[in-house]
């Protein structure tokens, strides 16, 4: 895994706010927030799940479509 590639990501949590939650920021174009729960109750879960109900995700920029996120991956 080449720390390059994952320079913009930065992973946090707000104890007080949020006890049972972290964070990842992505401040590379296109920027986005995802806050995510951690509990055990959240602790094992699908692509779909995380995305549709166990998270939640802010675009700061306009949403990538579908095309340009998985150009973005490889």
């Amino acid at each position: 895994m080449s720390k390059e590639k994952y320079k913009h990501f930065i992973m946090g949590e707000n104890k007080i706010c949020y006890p049972n939650e972290e964070f990842i920021l992505k401040m590379d174009t296109p920027r986005v927030s995802i806050r995510y729960k951690v509990d055990e109750e959240h602790s094992s879960c699908n692509y779909d799940q995380f995305v549709n109900s166990r998270s939640e995700i802010q675009w700061m920029d306009v949403k990538p479509s579908e095309v340009e996120q998985e150009k973005n991956t490889n």
